[in-house]
């Protein structure tokens, strides 16, 4: 029986030190914050993009960013359990200011209310938990109140490669709740593929007609992309959200 205690032991210990060291090699992405209950997704508009939200480790600091500004603290890594907590002189942050409300305000939930508590607080420690499928990692960092930051290694933004077609199709409703519709007037989209945020294909339907609609209704709520296919060709790939 002590044999088989030391073995789990071990076990554990050499999971939570690669679970630490992915955390380390990897730029993390935000994809969403959960707060209360309630979802944030990041901007992305001409001020700030996906690509500028993120958190990154190193074995002593964090460094979180919400695409104006920047905050850094000094990391103390939990040896027991996937945990870190921030040194009691607290949070460097930059003096930059948004200039749009909507990144004046995701600041204010990225910086004020997940990171800190308005600056006089920090809730530690934060869990966190890395997941694989593929070469694709997510990352959720759960603070002491028990809201919730995802990230993913890679960036999740809207692709256009077929920037010269001018509007040939459309998605709509986006957010959406059981289905979406794809109008396809000039019949240049032969098919669709839905993805979601760990880059694995839930849908691949062929399209056909002017109107096509797709049922999503046993999708979980959350972030998905739709690419618009031509003969195999993507030429778009749209964000969309169920909820």
């Amino acid at each position: 029986m002590k044999k088989i205690l030391i073995t789990a032991l071990l076990f554990v210990g050499y999971s939570i030190q690669a679970q630490q060291q992915e955390l380390i090699d990897n730029s993390w992405y935000l994809e969403k914050l959960v707060i209360d209950g309630e979802e944030f997704f990041p901007p992305d508009n001409e001020e700030v993009s996906p690509e500028q939200i993120d958190v990154r480790f190193t074995e002593f600091i964090v460094e979180a960013s919400s695409g104006c500004n920047w905050l850094a603290g000094e990391g103390i890594f939990l040896d027991e359990t996937n945990s870190f907590e921030i040194s009691p002189e607290g949070w460097a942050v930059s003096l930059m200011e948004c200039q749009l409300p909507e990144n004046i305000d995701f600041e204010v939930h990225y910086f004020y209310e997940f990171w800190s508590i308005d600056f006089t607080e920090i809730p530690d420690p934060f869990h966190y938990e890395i997941q694989s499928e593929g070469d694709n990692l997510s990352l959720v960092v759960t603070n002491s109140l028990g809201s919730e930051a995802h990230y993913n290694n890679f960036v999740l933004s809207t692709i256009d490669i077929g920037s010269n077609v001018q509007n040939p199709f459309n998605i709509y409703p986006n957010p959406f709740h059981d289905k979406l519709t794809i109008e396809n007037p000039e019949l240049k989209i032969t098919s669709v593929k839905i993805t979601n945020t760990l880059g694995k294909v839930i849908i691949d339907q062929s399209v056909s007609g002017k109107r096509h609609e797709i049922d999503l209704a046993h999708l979980p709520d959350g972030v998905y992309f739709v690419s618009f296919v031509q003969n195999g060709k993507i030429l778009k790939t749209e964000k969309v959200l169920k909820k």
